[in-house]
């Protein structure tokens, strides 16, 4: 959690002249705001990843079983591209489902001091300013990324658990 929340601020345009580098803007929130200010956004990561997390291991053998039947063959080449598939499809489903959660959490994550806002202020506010169709602003970028990266996840998860 402390490394995404130094991540979300080093990315913000705002803050560039504030912060230097990582070991900066830690040293920044902690000496200015304290240990708690690492943890600001929790409630959207773990509305973020607590359900996503489950969807994905509930579904993604029931993904797998989609597939055509020779591909889950473990001596076949199509069984690698089969995990890579598998992992890419519900990932990337998973990430764009739960955006507008994603959305919300960067911009609780963006605001350093002050008080805590609480997750449906937030995302109401967003909302309210965005419109649903604003909340998904960027999600093709996203969903792309979870595409690939899931799906070398989940390949490699699968290769390493045949192995060992």
């Amino acid at each position: 959690m402390p490394f995404e929340r130094v991540q979300v601020l080093l990315q913000e345009t705002k803050y560039h002249d504030m912060f230097k580098n990582t070991p900066s803007a830690f040293h920044h929130l902690y000496k200015h705001h304290g240990f708690a200010e690492f943890y600001r956004g929790l409630s959207g990561v773990l509305l973020r990843n607590g359900p996503s997390n489950v969807i994905f291991f509930a579904s993604r053998e029931k993904v797998k079983t989609a597939l055509p039947d020779k591909w889950r063959e473990r001596s076949r080449l199509e069984s690698y591209l089969a995990d890579f598939l598998c992992g890419a499809l519900t990932g990337a489903f998973i990430s764009t489902l739960f955006y507008p959660v994603n959305v919300t959490k960067t911009h609780m994550q963006l605001v350093i001091g002050g008080s805590f806002s609480s997750f449906p202020t937030v995302f109401a506010d967003l909302l309210a300013k965005r419109g649903l169709r604003g909340m998904f602003a960027g999600v093709h970028v996203n969903y792309t990324r979870s595409f690939l990266s899931w799906g070398i996840i989940n390949f490699m998860y699968e290769l390493i658990h045949e192995r060992l």
